[in-house]
């Protein structure tokens, strides 16, 4: 073996050490919580209540693959199907080997978030390559962005609470800050979109250093293939790419232009079955509802009160350049100023369309990434200056960041083992309802419709089971809002639900359920309407986000339930519907008898569950239920 070949593998190992690292680092909070199940003789779930986001709109739409639906609508409801798709219809079939080997959801999301944080170790590592050539750097960087990625987001702007909060993160002070470190879990742009988003940083920097045909498409294609994962990731990178364009236009480099332009032509191109799903959504009647439940600001006023974050990012920007000119490297001074400056243009993107999509939410799905290669080679810049001048300087502020590193890593790893220790019981689901959930998957006919008024259940079928249920999930559904409120008026009927317990559901005082579904049953207002009543205007988004309904809405909800018709016959054939659920959660707002209804046979009963299988014929369609 050569010297050559052996310094190849010896770094392929590092790399790979370094990539298992990352994504054990990633799920090491579920690994723990799976073990400590596992010890107690308990069945583990990747999902719980506590954070229900997964659950609720992503896992059903992968479970939809599962039971041989590709075209994804929202994963929960029979009849949506056909309709278009409000996300990402190709994050299923990204994930489909995952889902069709494990034949679990959870498995699924586990292993994908493990090879997800890997596979962008790799990739983070030959991007920060390509900015820094220093593999050493690149190592350390890639270890820290998996750790913490959102990290950066704390540097600008500066107040005292983010100085605070990094200085809890980096040197251990106080409580665990969850905020840096943990809400990676939460983003949608996780699982699958975080690999093509990093792909799109590298082929982007790679198609601007070295112009050539290959690079421009193999750029185009990354960028129009992530159009279909996670649509802001490609409106923040186009965002970016029209400042890099503007700025080598005035400079009259004309190659980097006319690459920025092909890559945007590429991508638009490979992304032409997103643009026909988009204006398929914007010709249904009731298009403009997907944007007031979405949230954001319909406004075109430039948000003046972000002032003083302009004049942050601005003088980054401007230091980025400086140094970077005078380090020569005014290309990737460019390709850093185009991540910072649209961090500006995003926050005014009303200004352009007329709406802006939640916009607290850019910098903690998209603007970190760029922030945190700015961070990165600032960083390597001034080691490189002290370097030259000061070598004892250059290594003590090193070592300082090496150090920082470590000490990032392990309280990562703290923070996780402490969440871990006590969130664990909200990772198994009851013995009784994961029973009946089995015998659903086992007993029903797939895409039966199973019937719940409780949002804990209706959460659990479509993602454990192949049945459908009833009530959609505002946020992910393209249902029109009359319809889903239509559809919890059949459900509440049917369980005889009093227009009390309906009043108080709307306003979230329903209290604690249980250790498992917490109070997830105070969510009912985020079920029908997510952000459709929060205020739209400027800055409505920033200072008052809210789910709470007006309480006219709230009123008219329930005045609308009591004068819903009761008739059997108009309930039971309004949808598809095949099985009533009636288990611990039901049973906490339904008194009716259910065992004395002639169109119900029961078919499953076990410790406080019961499933009833509808029988529609013969039922008087004039009988009040």
């Amino acid at each position: 073996m050569t010297l050559q070949l052996r310094k190849k593998i010896q770094f392929a190992s590092l790399l790979l050490v370094g990539a298992v690292f990352s994504g054990v680092l990633f799920v090491l909070q579920h690994l723990l919580i799976w073990y400590r199940l596992f010890r107690e003789g308990k069945p583990w779930s990747f999902f719980s209540f506590v954070n229900p986001d997964p659950l609720v709109n992503l896992a059903p739409m992968i479970r939809d693959v599962l039971d041989g639906h590709w075209w994804v609508s929202d994963g929960r409801i029979l009849e949506h199907m056909q309709l278009p798709n409000l996300w990402s219809f190709v994050d299923p079939i990204l994930l489909s080997p995952l889902i069709f080997l494990t034949r679990s959801v959870s498995l699924t999301f586990l292993i994908g978030h493990f090879l997800v944080a890997a596979a962008v170790f790799v990739v983070v590592y030959y991007l920060a390559l390509r900015l820094t050539r220093n593999r050493a750097w690149s190592y350390l960087f890639s270890l820290l962005f998996g750790s913490a990625p959102l990290l950066s987001n704390y540097l600008f702007p500066t107040p005292l609470a983010n100085l605070k909060m990094i200085a809890r993160t980096v040197f251990h002070l106080g409580s665990y800050p969850g905020e840096v470190l943990m809400s990676k879990y939460v983003s949608f742009s996780v699982l699958p979109g975080l690999v093509l988003f990093a792909l799109a940083f590298l082929t982007l920097l790679r198609a601007i250093e070295a112009p050539s045909r290959r690079t421009v498409i193999a750029a185009g294609l990354v960028q129009g293939l992530l159009i279909y994962v996670y649509i802001t990731d490609v409106m923040y990178l186009f965002t970016a790419m029209g400042i890099m364009a503007l700025l080598f236009l005035a400079r009259r480099r004309m190659a980097e232009f006319k690459a920025l332009v092909g890559i945007v032509a590429i991508a638009l191109a490979t992304s032409a079955l997103y643009w026909w799903n988009f204006f398929s959504i914007q010709f249904l009647p009731w298009a403009n509802e997907f944007y007031l439940r979405i949230g954001g600001e319909l406004t075109r006023e430039f948000r003046v009160s972000q002032w003083k974050e302009y004049l942050l990012y601005a003088a980054f920007a401007l230091a980025i350049w400086v140094i970077g000119k005078r380090m020569r490297q005014e290309t990737i001074a460019t390709y850093l100023v185009g991540f910072i400056l649209s961090a500006i243009v995003l926050l005014n993107l009303q200004v352009i369309v007329g709406f802006n999509p939640a916009p607290t939410v850019w910098a903690g799905h998209q603007l970190y990434f760029g922030f945190f290669l700015a961070w990165l080679v600032l960083a390597h810049w001034i080691y490189q200056m002290q370097r030259a001048r000061h070598p004892r300087a250059a290594l003590a502020f090193a070592a300082s960041l090496v150090v920082m590193v470590v000490l990032v890593v392990l309280r990562i790893i703290v923070t996780q083992a402490y969440i871990a220790s006590y969130m664990y019981p909200a990772h198994t689901i009851p013995q009784n309802v994961r029973e009946s959930l089995a015998w659903l998957e086992q007993n029903t006919p797939r895409d039966s419709v199973v019937v719940s008024p409780s949002l804990v259940t209706n959460a659990l079928v479509p993602v454990f089971t192949h049945n459908a249920v009833i009530m959609p999930v505002a946020v992910t559904s393209p249902a029109p809002q009359a319809e889903i409120i239509d559809r919890l008026y059949v459900t509440y009927a049917l369980y005889g639900v009093s227009p009390e317990y309906l009043r108080s559901a709307l306003a979230g005082s329903l209290g604690k359920a249980d250790n498992f579904a917490f109070g997830m049953e105070n969510a009912l207002t985020t079920f029908l309407f997510e952000s459709y009543y929060v205020d739209h205007s400027i800055d409505g988004y920033f200072l008052r986000r809210t789910a709470d309904i007006p309480l006219e809405v709230a009123g008219g909800l329930v005045e609308d339930y009591e004068n819903y018709p009761r008739r059997l016959g108009y309930l039971l054939n309004r949808y598809q519907i095949d099985y009533l659920y009636v288990g611990p959660y039901e049973r906490r707002f339904s008194y009716i008898d259910f065992d004395r209804q002639k169109y119900l046979e029961k078919v499953y009963e076990t410790d406080g569950v019961a499933i009833y299988r509808i029988i529609k014929e013969g039922i008087d369609a004039r009988r009040v239920f």
